[in-house]
């Protein structure tokens, strides 16, 4: 599953890159003096519907981006909780097995002292 993550998250950096990359070579046109001013308008604005189209692009792939780092860290913190709760129940087991333990001792300690009276 992290090796699954983990490929998906090296996909998404290079579309981040090849997006960021694209992103900046675009630049809007600068005014060419034999062009009118239309033109360079026109030319303007398809610069910018470029540009604005790659921001979007870029902010959907942060997203999915963002939901893979938040699947990981509840993925991690899920782990935790479970090695946590069962280092717990392995130390109420160990608390367990030692009294009992200590118990029997204890029944086998009077159970020897009642065997040694009862001789004399």
């Amino acid at each position: 599953m992290a090796h699954h993550f983990s490929q998906n998250l090296d996909t998404i950096k290079n579309q981040l890159k090849d997006l960021d990359y694209k992103l900046s070579s675009f630049k809007p046109a600068e005014n060419i003096p034999q062009l009118i001013d239309k033109a360079n308008l026109l030319r303007e604005n398809e610069v910018f519907k470029k540009i604005n189209e790659q921001k979007s692009e870029l902010l959907d792939v942060y997203s999915t981006y963002t939901e893979i780092l938040e699947q990981l860290i509840s993925t991690q913190k899920t782990r935790k909780k479970i090695i946590k709760n069962t280092r717990k129940a392995s130390t109420i087991r160990k608390q367990s097995t030692t009294k009992k333990s200590q118990k029997r001792k204890k029944v086998k300690k009077i159970k020897g002292k009642r065997k040694k009276t009862k001789k004399r």
